[in-house]
């Protein structure tokens, strides 16, 4: 820790104010999404450390949800008033600007504030919204509630709408700032605008370039300049802003972190240094906040919002349920705007959420191919983590799937044969990837799934003399390799011997299977949907697990293992891959290897217990209203928050990306600064370090594959 007793250098505003250089923040971190939390002591605790170290101007807004705590540590810490810089801001109250200076007020113990902001021009709907705001900003400071007013976010068109009928200048702009938005520079249309009308620039995020856009161009930088000042790369940042005369916001609840900052007031770069990171820094493009509402011309166009609705589409294979019977098509139809339009003649089976090339989702307002959006801005969305870990891709690939009859019985190949595949056949094995995966029912859900235990396969093939044909030998006791022997005799059985043995089967009496009589039932249905030639009939009905799930429960298949969905409405995520092996439930010509594919098989799970995946509480969840599936894989875990009418949930922010889908329901979605409608069929794409809010306006269901 610096240990420093020094004062923070100020900057005097266009009024006559003067503002410190540096200022304690009480967003990103800090911010509540829900007032009724109660008072944050950790908050409370931090900014009277920040206030002891002389960080007197204090960064609050009302929509942090902050404003109650900066009071309480104002009151408790006895800094006199007058040493004391106060920011907040105005939006959530924004149609009544005198109401909301009261209640800040209020919240904050305080007489005025020191510079109270119009938190951002996003409400506004026309010029006339913005310049009555303003005129209401300046009778807040005439009746000496603030000794300063300004803006934060505004891009030109507003400064400009806003001047016309200003009686005061705005004293300044609070923006996101930093090397690597950089907002054109000192030439830029916003950046000389401000210098023409003397408004002073603030900078929120200034730490951007060393916390969350690394890597980047500016690394190796910021690293030979920490040791040349013998300080961090955070300090040069902020010494960085310091030395152009801008405002520099930062948090920390670390009492030496903040004590180390201190120390960017006791040295100053040179201006060729300050020039070269702007120049190394202009190489980069990253925004952390308000992407989709701030194109105003930066040198790298292309921007997106963190926070983004997806459009999405459906196949129509044979297996799906048909129109409006399909969840999958139902739920697909549910985002406006998008052209889908359900046909009754047509099967609908999946619909796919994520950014893989095959069937990719797309932004709902750029109809832009999700992949493309994330590879344009894979530092943002995606994070560094996820980047070293998985590459420049969503990981993982949510879907629903509308299930009729029987999918093919299929495995999908670990990495090792996956990568070998793709080597050999790229056209069919499109990537190297393994395929582990989830399916969560969302009604009643038939499957099969992983193998009996070898007991149960021995009870039948003990009883059933059709099935002696398909032995390696007699009196043979099962195991795993018996099994696979078991198998591979079936699937390369002739047409005749696979519908010789079905026959016969169906003439045993029901008491014979003991308790596997469900074989009696499923049997005939399973040959009505393919035929008494498929052999996947046996298979599946002989060897492997049959389950009858109910909403809410959840299976996990590994790759290798057999499985075939056979009925119902589900959820499915599963590592970003689209590798198959069929064998059954499909035309023979239709069927890959049969030596590849036994080859292939894991015996793992190896009974219907196994193969069942349950939930368990999340600390994502700060309202107890959220459960997290969690497979043993590294590529994704599933969120489900169910909500009754009112019921509110916040999901604490993720280290890496996520897709959210709405299957009941209605409410509200606040993240990044916005608020979305979601409801039944509303699909979200949501980068990297952002959290996310819900309310229920009526019952609302929400799933969130993510990965970090």
């Amino acid at each position: 820790m610096a240990n420093l007793n020094v004062q923070i250098p100020t900057l005097k505003l266009n009024d006559g104010t003067s503002i410190p250089l540096i200022g304690y923040g009480t967003g990103t971190a800090w911010y509540k999404s829900d007032s009724g939390r109660g008072i944050d002591r950790k908050l409370v605790d931090a900014t009277k450390t920040a206030l002891k170290l002389g960080y007197y101007h204090l960064d609050a807004a009302e929509v942090y949800n902050t404003e109650a705590e900066v009071g309480i540590a104002i009151k408790e810490s006895k800094v006199p008033r007058e040493k004391l810089f106060v920011t907040t801001k105005v939006i959530t109250n924004i149609q009544d600007v005198p109401n909301a200076i009261d209640q800040s007020l209020e919240k904050l113990q305080l007489d005025y504030v020191d510079l109270y902001l119009v938190h951002s021009p996003f409400f506004a709907s026309s010029d006339a919204d913005l310049q009555s705001t303003w005129a209401a900003m300046e009778k807040v400071k005439a009746d000496g509630k603030a000794k300063s007013i300004g803006v934060s976010n505004y891009l030109v068109p507003h400064l400009e709408a806003t001047m016309k009928t200003a009686s005061v200048i705005p004293s300044i702009n609070q923006i996101e700032y930093h090397p690597y938005l950089q907002h054109g520079g000192p030439d830029g249309p916003l950046l000389s605008y401000m210098k023409e009308h003397d408004i002073a620039n603030s900078a929120y995020a200034p730490l951007t370039a060393v916390t969350k856009a690394k890597p980047g161009p500016l690394d190796e930088l910021y690293a030979d300049l920490a040791k040349k000042y013998f300080v961090s790369e955070g300090e040069i940042a902020l010494r960085w802003c310091i030395d152009q005369n801008v405002v520099a916001i930062t948090t920390s609840g670390k009492e030496e972190r903040l004590s180390d900052y201190l120390r960017a007031t006791t040295f100053t770069m040179t201006p060729k240094e300050v020039s070269e990171i702007s120049r190394v820094g202009d190489q980069k493009h990253f925004r952390g906040f308000w992407q989709a509402k701030s194109a105003e011309g930066n040198s790298v166009v292309a921007m997106v919002s963190s926070v983004f609705q997806l459009q999405c589409t459906c196949n129509n294979y044979p297996w799906g349920k048909k129109g409006h019977e399909s969840l999958a098509a139902s739920l697909c139809a549910k985002t406006p705007n998008t052209g889908f339009e359900i046909d009754e003649s047509k099967e609908y089976a999946e619909m796919w959420m994520g950014d893989y090339p095959v069937l990719p989702a797309k932004g709902l307002k750029s109809g832009e191919e999700l992949h493309k959006i994330v590879d344009d801005n894979k530092e943002q969305l995606l994070g560094k983590t996820c980047i070293d870990k998985f590459g420049g891709v969503v990981p993982f690939l949510p879907k629903i799937l509308s299930i009729s009859k029987a999918l093919p019985l299929q495995i999908h190949p670990n990495k090792e044969l996956a990568a070998q595949l793709h080597k050999q056949d790229p056209e069919k094995f499109t990537d190297p990837n393994h395929k582990p995966e989830i399916a969560i029912a969302l009604g009643p859900f038939e499957v099969f799934a992983g193998f009996k235990d070898n007991n149960d396969i021995q009870a039948l093939f003990s009883a059933l003399p059709p099935l002696e044909r398909f032995l390696p030998r007699k009196d043979v006791n099962f195991d795993n390799e018996v099994l696979k022997q078991v198998c591979y005799k079936i699937l390369t059985a002739s047409d005749e011997e696979i519908r010789t043995t079905q026959v016969e089967l169906a003439k045993i009496p029901r008491e014979k299977y003991g308790k596997q009589a469900y074989i009696v039932e499923l049997l005939p249905r399973l040959q009505e949907q393919y035929s008494k030639e498929d052999p996947g009939n046996l298979v599946a009905l002989l060897t492997m697990n049959f389950l009858s799930l109910t909403a809410g429960e959840a299976i996990y298949v590994p790759a290798d293992a057999p499985h075939a969905y056979l009925s119902g409405n589900i959820v499915e995520c599963m590592a970003r891959s689209n590798n198959v092996l069929n064998t059954g439930f499909c035309p023979r010509a239709d069927a890959d290897s049969i030596e590849l594919f036994t080859s292939a098989l894991t015996f793992s799970p190896h009974n219907a217990e196994e193969v069942k995946l349950g939930t368990s509480k999340t600390e994502k969840s700060m309202h107890g209203k959220t459960s997290v599936y969690a497979p043993p894989m590294s590529e994704f875990n599933m969120l489900k928050t169910s909500l009754q009418d009112g019921e509110k949930e916040t999901i604490r922010a993720i280290g890496g990306p996520s897709v959210l889908f709405a299957t009941r329901g209605s409410g509200k979605l606040v993240a990044d600064g916005d608020t979305h409608d979601i409801k039944e069929g509303y699909i979200f794409f949501v980068g990297q370090g952002v959290e996310v809010s819900y309310e229920a306006t009526s019952g609302l269901d929400v799933y969130q594959a993510y990965a970090e």
